[in-house]
């Protein structure tokens, strides 16, 4: 019997876009989120060309307030054009600490869009908190001894030798390993 969770998952999977793209930055996944709730909410329909090309301007201004620029950014994302991307990586390169999360999303969203429309091939974006490099994810793992022993030398290297032979059979890269 089909309780809908078969139609549910053939429909997510159908969505999945043809090209997906790692994004490099990491963005902590309540901005994420705060982001996504946003830029659901927001009728795009009633900004024109004048007004997106005013709120373009005061986005570079101290005085508009943090909302109003969450606002624009969202909008200029969701343009996905050239000039709304050129106009996010300009805003990123002096952004408040406070807006320069938003920023990242408002960028790889427009670039998301970009991409769509000039290859006529939906693309799509991924995005975890720690980033991606080279269109790889990012994981950060930890693992701890029994009884909470030191690691000896010969562990160490086993471990690290585990971690690469893994990594190679599956064209990862390991990128780091902390020992404490």
């Amino acid at each position: 019997m089909n309780n809908g969770s078969d139609d549910q998952i053939r429909d997510m999977l159908h969505d999945i876009p043809e090209r997906l793209t790692v994004a490099a930055d990491g963005v902590d996944s309540y901005v994420q989120q705060e982001y996504l709730e946003y830029t659901e909410s927001l009728n795009l329909g009633q900004y024109s060309e004048e007004d997106i090309s005013a709120r373009s301007h005061s986005l570079f201004s101290p005085d508009t307030p943090l909302k109003d620029k969450k606002e624009t950014l969202a909008v200029l994302a969701h343009r996905g054009t050239l000039e709304a991307y050129r106009t996010i990586e300009r805003f990123l390169e002096t952004a408040e600490q406070t807006l320069e999360a938003w920023g990242v999303l408002a960028l790889q969203e427009c670039r998301m869009f970009l991409e769509s429309s000039l290859s006529d091939r939906n693309t799509g974006i991924l995005m975890t908190g720690l980033g991606g490099k080279n269109n790889r994810l990012r994981y950060f793992l930890v693992i701890r001894s029994r009884n909470d022993a030191a690691l000896t030398g010969a562990q160490k290297e086993t471990i690290e030798r585990g971690f690469s032979y893994v990594c190679s059979k599956f064209d990862s890269i390991l990128e780091e390993i902390q020992v404490h």
